[in-house]
């Protein structure tokens, strides 16, 4: 029996750390089992994920592809 991955949605403040980490460690570990996506509550102009959270996620050997 095949079922659609749950859609998780991680919210934050301004979507540059916390939930984009959130977002790459679920889909990563989720296998399949979740979609996970983040935002941002009060997204700055021009907004970018951390290049420390992005490094990090490199580091662990999770895709930081699609990251936004």
């Amino acid at each position: 029996m095949s079922t659609s991955p749950l859609n998780v949605l991680f919210l934050c403040t301004h979507n540059s750390a916390r939930s984009i980490l959130a977002e790459a460690l679920l889909n990563h570990l989720g296998q399949g089992r979740f979609q996970a996506y983040s935002a941002g509550s009060s997204p700055r102009d021009n907004q970018q994920p951390n290049p420390f959270a992005l490094d990090a996620l490199t580091r662990a050997g999770i895709s930081t592809e699609g990251l936004h």
